[in-house]
């Protein structure tokens, strides 16, 4: 089982990808985040096996996310 995180500021993309994922018995989404924040509490309190993140977070959130996840 693939364990995934989707994050995107927009509720209708993540339901949309959460949807798709959830179609694909070898994939679970544990959980969604709304902005870089939650995606980066997610990923450290979950540890799943892929982040699927919006790049176009507002203020630059993706790329700072990303780069806090790699530190961790």
């Amino acid at each position: 089982m693939i364990r995934i995180v989707v994050a995107s500021a927009s509720t209708d993309c993540r339901s949309a990808v959460a949807g798709a994922l959830k179609a694909n018995p070898a994939l679970t989404v544990i959980a969604e985040a709304g902005d870089g924040v939650a995606a980066f509490n997610q990923v450290r309190r979950l540890r799943p096996d892929i982040l699927l993140m919006d790049a176009a977070l507002p203020k630059g959130e993706s790329v700072e996310t990303t780069r806090r996840i790699m530190i961790e």
